[in-house]
């Protein structure tokens, strides 16, 4: 035999053989991703099963102690009811004892801001308190007696939320079809208006200067548009606390009192046509305070709305924000 043909014939052995080998490669790779892929899963699974179990733990955990905290408790009842009346935080708390004695009574007691309010119960196992606004309650129950007492304290009560206003910013009502007029809408929440139009002594709005946007250049033309554009969107957003409005670096609007919606509790209209006519590219946001005439503020935690105009655009975006109350007045 030749050398020439032995090394053909050892080069085509060494090709079948890195064939070979390459083959065999592909097939541990395939097998390896088939074994991650079922690895996954099987995780995956774990997982779900694991989360249904401790699930399932956490539901009979939480089960378990409501009816020992129902066993120990001394009343098969409880609840508190809160709203908001004249600028005050009105209480309901109502309690049912399981067993009482003659001579004994139940209090109801609340504490807000360390100052403690008491309070029999009446007939129907209720005393009603009537607060300065506070952040906090902290509610008990006190069975009373000659020979000494018995006390049950509540979990704290969050009050904010029922004192919580909304500011509804009405981009499409059918008088403010001109881009410089806002006109927007106070509601109240799941608990009913923490304050109604005659409790309102002075509704005020700021305006403020927030960043710059980029010209959307163009053939000269003008165009205007509602709506959330993305040059405005870039913009920095402000969070302004409650107590924070009066420093806030800006300028007082006017606010005109609309007519109409009875099932808001008050509507305004603000001109910002002087803003929009600069063609500035600056962001302006606008923020509002409404002042109660026993003196609470309420005030938007973030800008009711906010425009931009340029030489070529005009852009404007808002909704709605929550009216905070400012608790330390």
């Amino acid at each position: 035999m030749s050398e020439d043909k032995i090394r053909s014939k050892a080069l085509a052995l060494v090709i079948i053989l890195l064939a070979v080998a390459l083959y065999n490669n592909y097939r541990m790779k395939q097998e390896l991703n088939n074994l991650r892929s079922e690895m996954s899963s099987m995780e995956a699974v774990l997982r779900n099963e694991i989360n249904g179990v401790r699930n399932d733990a956490d539901h009979k955990y939480e089960s378990v102690t409501k009816k020992m905290e129902q066993e120990a408790s001394l009343f098969s009842d409880t609840s508190i009811n809160m709203g908001m009346q004249d600028g005050k935080l009105v209480v309901t708390m109502r309690a049912v004892p399981k067993a009482l004695e003659k001579n004994e009574t139940v209090t109801a007691s609340l504490t807000a801001d360390g100052t403690v309010y008491r309070q029999a119960l009446d007939a129907e196992n209720q005393a009603q308190f009537m607060l300065e606004p506070a952040e906090w309650l902290e509610p008990a129950f006190v069975i009373e007696s000659e020979t000494g007492y018995l006390q049950e304290i509540l979990k704290p009560v969050y009050t904010v939320n029922t004192m919580m206003a909304r500011a509804e910013c009405d981009f499409y009502d059918s008088e403010a079809n001109d881009e410089g007029m806002f006109h927007f809408w106070i509601t109240g929440n799941a608990d009913g208006n923490p304050f109604e139009e005659d409790e309102i002594a002075m509704a005020e709005a700021k305006i403020a200067a927030n960043g710059m946007v980029e010209s959307s250049g163009g053939n000269g033309g003008s165009h205007q548009k509602s709506g959330y554009s993305q040059a405005v969107t870039e913009a920095q957003a402000v969070e302004v606390q409650p107590a924070a409005y009066d420093q806030l670096a800006g300028e007082d609007l006017t606010l005109t009192k609309l007519s109409g919606e009875t099932e808001k509790i008050v509507g305004y209209r603000i001109d910002v046509s002087n803003y929009i006519g600069r063609k500035d590219n600056v962001n302006y946001e606008v923020y509002l305070r409404i002042t109660l005439k026993n003196g609470l503020q309420y005030v938007t935690g973030g800008p009711l709305v906010s425009f931009a105009s340029t030489e070529n655009s005009t852009s404007r975006s808002g909704g709605s924000e929550n009216l905070a109350p400012v608790l330390d007045f």
